[in-house]
């Protein structure tokens, strides 16, 4: 599987791209390793989306986990965009659940 995310920084008019292919990442260096050093932050905590994967370690290696970072998890001068690709889609919130 491989996706690419893209982000801006807040302040800046540059978006910058970061690919997720199998476990690992590519792309931008600063955002790369912005993201490598989130995940390893969280080591030991569960993270991902309710209906989709979670990983307690390893965090990068699960394409929902590592999208769930990139999304919701970086720093907030930094803008997730969108995502294209094989982006990990997530399964429907089942019936009478809490979205």
């Amino acid at each position: 599987m491989k996706f690419t995310a893209r982000f801006r920084w807040r302040s800046a008019k540059e978006v910058a791209e970061v690919t997720w292919e199998d476990g690992r990442l590519s792309g931008d260096p600063v955002l790369t390793r912005l993201i490598e050093s989130t995940a390893r932050g969280l080591e030991g905590m569960p993270i991902g989306f309710p209906t989709g994967g979670q990983t307690v370690t390893d965090h990068l290696s699960d394409p929902f986990s590592a999208l769930y970072i990139m999304r919701f998890r970086l720093p907030e001068p930094i803008e997730f965009l969108d995502a294209g690709g094989e982006v990990p889609t997530l399964p429907p919130v089942p019936d009478g659940a809490i979205p």
